[in-house]
């Protein structure tokens, strides 16, 4: 949250999901110190999906712009250089690929029948926004919510979904079994006549999972060498993915994927504890991928940089 401020002029609001006590009161006594931040706790006991968060928050905005970005995002330079420009031509602003996902993981293909949140254009560009870092125009938003009855927490599936809307995504050439969080509100969009963009920003670094390395997915991924070993033995194990390579290629994609995103959790978790212990950094990182490794250790000196800038705000 420092490095958004210390890159922007920008006010942010800190939702408060789920968290313990200890957590609330140590967000809430940070916030106190800065005047650009607003401390915020969901009205609700139990942790809230994501979709059912952002569906509350939207409904509560008043501004001219809907905006939300993961917590575990921060930021490398002037960001909001990158969105500025487009927001008079845009209703739909989009940024925060996780660093371990390449520009060809962020594509979806033809042969996937699930629109997942890792997935920001089609293999013809055609935009899908993401989940991860978004600015809507919140006039145009708001009265595409109220025209069509869809919100952030509603329509996964294609089953779900209202037949009045079904004939729009098929003309788009996107039915899909399964939506991730606001992929159908960004479909109805342009189908409404709306442009929306994505930006794979330079200055913007998400680590991609870090939330839910415990209570999330990510905690159900098995250990190290194990997960290896049923990654590997699942291609083998169903005939049904060698009579379709396509379906068979996906699962492997999807699994690998999937295993990055731990991996690279992980490693940042670890880095993360040994600098707030004040203890020697040992974490190892587990990806062989060359692109995405230097794209990892970019923003890990980003990081130790960061942590040795402000450390005695972080520590008092």
């Amino acid at each position: 949250m420092l490095s958004l401020l210390k890159w922007s002029d920008c006010n942010f609001r800190i939702v408060i999901n789920g968290c313990g006590n200890k957590e609330k009161k140590l967000l809430e006594q940070f916030c106190e110190k800065y005047s650009r931040l607003e401390y915020f706790v969901l009205p609700y006991d139990e942790m809230l999906l994501h979709g059912d968060a952002l569906a509350y928050l939207q409904k509560k905005e008043e501004s001219d712009y809907f905006c939300f970005m993961d917590s575990d995002i921060f930021a490398t330079g002037k960001f909001m250089n990158e969105f500025s420009p487009y927001l008079n031509q845009y209703n739909g602003i989009f940024s925060g690929s996780a660093i371990w996902l390449s520009e060809q993981d962020q594509i979806l293909e033809k042969t996937n029948m699930r629109m997942g949140g890792r997935f920001h254009w089609t293999s013809d560009n055609f935009c899908l926004g993401s989940s991860f870092f978004a600015i809507y125009n919140n006039k145009i938003l708001t009265q595409l919510l109220k025209d069509t009855g869809v919100t952030f927490d509603k329509y996964s599936s294609w089953q779900k979904l209202p037949p009045k809307f079904k004939q729009d995504i098929v003309d788009l050439g996107l039915r899909k079994n399964a939506y991730d969080t606001g992929k159908i509100i960004n479909l109805l969009l342009q189908s409404h006549g709306n442009k929306i963009l994505y930006i794979n920003s330079k200055t913007l670094c998400h680590l991609g999972g870090l939330s839910s390395l415990k209570i999330g997915p990510l905690s159900k991924v098995p250990p190290k060498g194990i997960k290896r070993f049923r990654k590997n033995i699942s291609r083998f194990t169903s005939v049904r993915n060698w009579r379709n390579k396509d379906r068979m290629r996906e699962k492997e994609y999807q699994s690998n994927v999937k295993y990055n995103r731990f991996d690279t959790a992980e490693y940042f978790s670890n880095i993360l504890h040994s600098l707030f212990e004040n203890q020697p950094i040992t974490a190892t990182l587990n990806i062989s991928d060359e692109t995405e490794v230097k794209k990892i250790q970019f923003a890990r000196n980003h990081i130790e940089a960061l942590y040795d800038e402000f450390k005695d705000e972080l520590i008092q």
